[in-house]
């Protein structure tokens, strides 16, 4: 009889566990990111409900958008900024589709938990993305 009993207990514990699990609500965080002319390191707390990149920067006057690759290579060490190339294969790239090297971009979608540099032209305004 003992045995029916506690069986019988962990079948009402697991129909209440069941039934609160239905009456969970999911949240919705915002994120946002003011930009400044030129580049901006930005850590992405959240996940994108769009994923893909296109769909992350439109209407946004984004030159480039960068995050690093992680492979365990060498370390090296850049001397300016402005040589970075869509080529490096250390660093995953983003360019507009009007950029004249969009064909070598190689960022397709945007993920949360990770950092980004994004260059905005440096006569851009300020902005909130």
């Amino acid at each position: 009889m003992r045995y029916q009993e506690s069986g019988l207990s962990v079948i009402v514990a697991g129909l209440l566990v069941l039934l609160g699990a239905g009456q969970a609500w999911a949240q919705w965080i915002t994120q946002t990111i003011p930009l400044q002319p030129g580049w901006n390191a930005v850590f992405l707390e959240v996940q994108p409900e769009a994923r893909e990149s296109d769909a992350v920067f439109a209407g946004l006057p984004v030159e480039s958008v960068w995050r690093w690759n992680r492979r365990f290579n060498p370390v090296q060490f850049i001397q300016d900024p402005n040589t970075l190339a869509p080529a490096q294969p250390d660093w995953l790239v983003y360019l507009p589709p009007s950029h004249r090297l969009a064909n070598q971009a190689n960022l397709f979608s945007i993920e949360g938990g990770r950092p980004y540099l994004i260059k905005l032209p440096d006569n851009a305004n300020p902005l909130t993305g």
